[in-house]
């Protein structure tokens, strides 16, 4: 169990601690009750009012998560190739997934026009700065704001 939960471990009784991991496991409300010898309403409060419980059940919960990151990573290189080999025997449902998994999108890239890069840039930092009026454009063009229903566009003139 982590460091941080350390104090709020050693408040909790060994009937508390056993259902902790009665949970984590998998186990029912109903089922950790009965494993432990209490009623299920006990389990219940426990999980919902007892703020030491639901601390040291949200830190081990944490940390089997991050056991379960720590195993997928190892096992990243794997499925990597898995993935290659079936894209290579040319399969269409691998192809898919992995375009969807990693967003593919044509036309998504956004522009690589410069001007259109500036242009964008400078909206945003007018609305994030929140000011009403524009600074005479970028490369000496002129912006008016244009009267949408945002009202803090603007647009070129």
């Amino acid at each position: 169990m982590s460091e941080t939960t350390a104090s709020d471990k050693s408040r909790l009784s060994t009937k508390q601690l056993w259902a902790v991991s009665e949970i984590l496991s998998g186990k029912n409300d109903t089922a950790v009750a009965k494993i432990i010898g209490v009623s299920r309403q006990t389990i219940c409060d426990w999980r919902n009012h007892n703020c030491g419980f639901q601390a040291a059940l949200n830190a081990e919960r944490a940390a089997v998560w991050e056991s379960y990151g720590d195993r997928l990573r190892k096992m990243g290189g794997q499925a990597l190739s898995v993935i290659e080999a079936e894209l290579e025997g040319g399969s269409l449902p691998a192809a898919l997934a992995v375009l969807r998994t990693c967003h593919f999108q044509p036309g998504a890239i956004g522009p690589s026009d410069i001007r259109q890069l500036k242009d964008a840039e400078f909206g945003r930092s007018v609305r994030l700065a929140g000011t009403s009026h524009p600074p005479n454009g970028l490369d000496g063009q002129n912006y008016q704001q244009s009267e949408n229903i945002t009202g803090g566009d603007y647009a070129k003139i």
